[in-house]
């Protein structure tokens, strides 16, 4: 377990199991890790060599799940769950290098941990008192002095949203003020500093940036339409001035998005284009042509690609998805991976 020795993959079933066939990824095709119980939350982050997943069970179990790549293109997928491991309600993944930094909430107390590409405890559990609100509440930094990771949440005891600085001995810097509390709050890098996307209880979609050393940030700047934004976050490709923004509207049901363009420490937003009706839980990341985003949609699991000018692709329709929250799009080498919760673990490799 996390707030304990390890994630259980030691405990996955036979179809999961170490000596299993590779699985080739076919561009958009669907290929099932192992047998994996349903939930939501799902979180993921890439390794070296691996595509790590968690999420949570409806009765507060976790689980976790992932693919190894063992060639280019073919992965062993690994599943577990500890049926003892239960009350978690919140968690969030990332991973610099090798070096899985994971912030979590188990039996009402907030965590970080940091863990290696086989879930073995590194440093902590660490108690903090951030809580994530979701899963991308937690990112790298990037640096190699200084934090190596940076998580967004709110603090209950000062009834406040903070940014907390993790160090690479799991140890916290103290937190950083981000203004009030937040439904739902998502941190990305990109590149010479950290994004913010916050939505507080007013359903605004709010952007802000802050340092990589998680020492000062702007103040926020509003897109879309005020008191109708529900989810909002962003992406960014390495190299680039601009960004991808995502907001899911509560009145209309549908999700938008908007290519935004850093101005200093700012972003400049113009006019917003729809991605889907209805549609909600966008999943965006930058890859060298563009954006991959991952939706649900009718309760279906949708990605579409989005290049650097705002232009939809075709959507790319990946199968059955009973929870909107069971699914995470992340990049591992240079491709976009989609990896959700429905028939098993189940991972595609996203092709425009």
């Amino acid at each position: 377990m996390l707030a304990g020795c390890r994630w259980h993959f030691a405990d996955r079933p036979v179809d999961a199991a170490a000596d299993a066939a590779p699985l080739a990824l076919a561009c958009n095709t669907p290929v099932k890790l192992g047998d994996a119980p349903l939930g939501g939350k799902l979180t993921a982050a890439a390794t070296t060599s691996a595509i790590i997943a968690a999420w949570i069970e409806p009765d507060g179990h976790l689980a976790t799940g992932g693919a190894d790549f063992v060639a280019p293109l073919e992965v062993v997928g690994r599943v577990g769950v500890d049926p003892g491991d239960t009350n978690y309600t919140a968690v969030a993944t990332t991973a610099a290098g090798d070096t899985i930094i994971s912030a979590y909430t188990h039996d009402a107390m907030n965590y970080v941990e940091l863990l290696d590409p086989q879930l073995v405890t590194l440093a902590g559990p660490t108690p903090v008192p951030v809580g994530v609100l979701g899963p991308r509440g937690i990112v790298v930094t990037g640096l190699t002095g200084g934090p190596i990771a940076a998580v967004s949440g709110n603090d209950m005891g000062t009834n406040r949203a903070e940014l907390l600085a993790v160090h690479n001995d799991g140890t916290v810097s103290p937190p950083f003020d981000n203004g009030n509390v937040n439904t739902l709050t998502t941190i990305a890098n990109v590149g010479d500093r950290l994004a913010i996307v916050d939505i507080p209880p007013t359903n605004t979609c709010e952007v802000k940036t802050a340092d990589l050393a998680v020492t000062s940030r702007t103040l926020a700047v509003n897109w879309g339409t005020a008191g109708q934004c529900t989810e909002g976050t962003l992406a960014y490709s390495p190299g680039r001035s601009d960004a991808l923004l995502v907001r899911h509207d509560l009145t209309d049901g549908d999700l938008n998005h908007v290519i935004a363009t850093r101005s200093g420490l700012n972003y400049t937003i113009p006019g917003e284009n729809l991605i889907k009706k209805p549609s909600d839980q966008p999943r965006p990341v930058g890859v060298a042509d563009g954006y991959w985003v991952s939706y649900e949609t009718a309760g279906t699991l949708e990605a579409v690609h989005v290049s650097f000018a705002g232009i939809i692709g075709t959507p790319v329709a990946l199968g059955a998805l009973a929870d909107p929250t069971a699914h995470e799009t992340v990049i591992h080498g240079t491709d976009a991976y989609a990896i959700w919760v429905q028939d098993g673990l189940e991972l595609a490799r996203l092709c425009p």
